[in-house]
């Protein structure tokens, strides 16, 4: 079977979380970066609603169904209602990730076959060629309808079926629906902190760490999974105050078993102090990025935050298993036209870089295997690191 996925807002991010989180059942991945589309097989039926909870970058997942033309396609299309939704009022919607597909003329036809068979249809459309994840779900288009996805590859045109959305409603609950959201002490999105979680292979039994934890975010999305072993820690006490009271409503507010989760006061630089004597598989976290707004001397502050990075992944390095991840971001300045990052030479030797980057991936100023998280316009993006420990 096949399956596509349709990306966000940062592809290539996306498309690597997808074959990350799930590298044992999908193959043969088709990256079709320019739209925005991810293409696998998979030897078995993935359970669509389950998957996309789990997936922060993801905005649909969907069934391949096969290749069709402009012409043949509202013959297609309207086959795939009746068997659907038999004689009832059918609703449609289509996305069109072609540059050559007219969704007009496809829609309008497909709704004057279905009037020569006595049905009332109603087409759902947008201003843009394509359906947002919110239109298709305030519409109800996956229960009580369909969306059709279309996509050209090698010349040819193919279409699919969406099977699920992204649950944007849950994830502005727990996002701006949480008791305590503070700028100061992390404003992570819960989608990105999924995503790390899946770029270090997170699972329930894992040992996880955030010694930069600000709100919680990142606790708060591993606990969601299930996760009991879980360690938090934030210079500041206001963060730690602000984590524990978002996982206490989180548990509340999702009626989640209560297990143990343990959040202090501590120093990331000195991170051996702060949980004597424990070992880590994981180690997710975003550090202090530097000023977001302001007038600053760019290049000061590189150099001041590549001290507190080195100094921290060495720590860090230092209480994790051998084998184990560290998901780190890591800032790039935008200024004038110019992007400044942090240098490699704050990575201590027992880590080497974890390379998620697809084959077709191009790069414009950095020459090493990061992902990027961030949109036009932003004067600090995110930028993405995995290190694996090889050595002590």
């Amino acid at each position: 079977m096949q399956y596509f996925f349709v990306l966000g807002n940062n592809p290539e991010l996306s498309a690597a979380e997808i074959m990350q989180t799930a590298q044992a059942n999908f193959k043969n991945p088709v990256y079709l970066s320019g739209k925005g589309l991810l293409l696998v097989e998979s030897d078995s039926e993935i359970d669509a609603d389950m998957l996309i909870r789990c997936l922060g970058g993801t905005i649909k997942i969907g069934l391949v169904k096969s290749e069709t033309t402009k012409e043949t396609a509202p013959k297609q299309f309207s086959e795939i209602l009746l068997l659907k939704l038999g004689k009832n009022r059918i609703s449609f919607g289509i996305s069109s990730y072609s540059e050559r597909v007219r969704i007009k003329q496809i829609g309008m036809t497909v709704k004057t076959f279905l009037k020569e068979q006595n049905i009332s249809a109603r087409w759902v459309v947008s201003r843009e060629p394509q359906l947002s994840s919110v239109v298709v779900e305030q519409n109800d288009l996956l229960k009580k309808g369909a969306e059709f996805i279309i996509w050209e590859l090698n010349k040819k045109l193919f279409f699919g079926l969406t099977l699920a959305v992204q649950p944007f409603k849950e994830l502005s609950v727990r996002d701006y629906g949480r008791p305590d959201r503070d700028e100061e002490s992390g404003m992570i999105p819960p989608k990105l902190a999924q995503i790390m979680l899946n770029l270090a292979n997170y699972s329930a039994e894992k040992v996880l760490y955030d010694p930069f934890c600000g709100s919680g975010t990142i606790l708060q999305e591993a606990y969601l999974q299930g996760g009991y072993q879980l360690f938090g820690s934030d210079i500041s006490q206001k963060a730690v105050l602000d984590s524990q009271k978002n996982i206490d409503w989180l548990i509340n507010k999702f009626q989640l078993e209560k297990h143990s989760i343990q959040i202090k006061i501590g120093d990331a630089t000195r991170a051996r102090e702060v949980f004597a004597n424990i070992k880590f598989d994981c180690i997710i976290t975003e550090p202090y990025l530097g000023p977001q707004r302001g007038n600053y001397e760019v290049e000061q502050v590189v150099k001041e935050l590549e001290l507190m990075y080195a100094k921290c992944l060495i720590e860090l390095s230092s209480i994790l298993n051998i084998g184990g991840k560290i998901v780190i971001i890591l800032p790039i300045f935008n200024q004038k036209g110019q992007h400044y990052s942090l240098s490699d030479k704050i990575v201590p030797k027992s880590l080497s870089w974890v390379n998620y980057q697809h084959k077709n991936s191009i790069r414009d100023n950095i020459k090493r295997p990061t992902l990027r998280y961030g949109r036009v316009g932003q004067r600090v993006w995110r930028e993405l690191a995995v290190f694996a420990k090889t050595s002590d």
